[in-house]
């Protein structure tokens, strides 16, 4: 089986410890919406793209990323770079517009049912996380550490559009992968 992926990691600032207000779920979720208006539709429209997913991490305890994964037409591996003009658009597009009460309000539905349905994961994996996780919390917050990769506590509009605004895109790294791709690019 052929793939054709195109992945765009955006380093942001250090969110880790914005447990209660999650900025980069929250513009994870923004990116990775399917709907009319979304990157995935304008790409699907475009012939460039069938899929997109999008996801926040931290690593170091002092770096935080956002990850764009998406799986390329032959078509939008070919035009890759229209691939890139649109996801760097679609960023400034989030930067100008600002951060939404109502897409903030859809993650936190979103994570509020990913914490209820919550599937059973391996247990050392889980175990390792909470523990990276403890180090985050007070001892008078300590009972957050289960829920709080799932959960938004509150909206804080003022910090999202910073991390939007101190994105710069001459800082995203590109990975593309093919069997078929062959060809040196350099960006400007």
């Amino acid at each position: 089986m052929k793939e054709n992926k195109l992945t765009v990691l955006i380093p942001i600032i250090y969110a880790e410890k914005m447990h209660e207000t999650k900025p980069g779920s929250y513009m994870s979720h923004c990116l990775g919406h399917e709907g009319e208006g979304s990157l995935l539709s304008a790409l699907i429209k475009a012939d460039l793209a069938t899929s997109l997913t999008s996801y926040s991490d931290n690593l170091l305890n002092s770096f935080s990323y956002l990850m764009i994964q998406m799986q390329l037409t032959d078509f939008g591996l070919e035009n890759y770079l229209q691939v890139v003009e649109k996801t760097f658009t679609y960023l400034k597009m989030m930067k100008e517009n600002g951060p939404s009460q109502y897409a903030f309000d859809e993650a936190a539905k979103t994570g509020e049912l990913n914490w209820t349905f919550i599937d059973k994961m391996k247990v050392f994996r889980y175990v390792t996380s909470l523990t990276e996780k403890m180090t985050l919390f007070s001892d008078d917050n300590m009972h957050k550490v289960l829920s709080s990769s799932f959960l938004y506590e509150r909206f804080d509009k003022p910090l999202i559009q910073s991390i939007l605004d101190s994105i710069d895109l001459s800082k995203v790294n590109l990975f593309l992968y093919s069997q078929n791709h062959t060809a040196d690019t350099v960006l400007d």
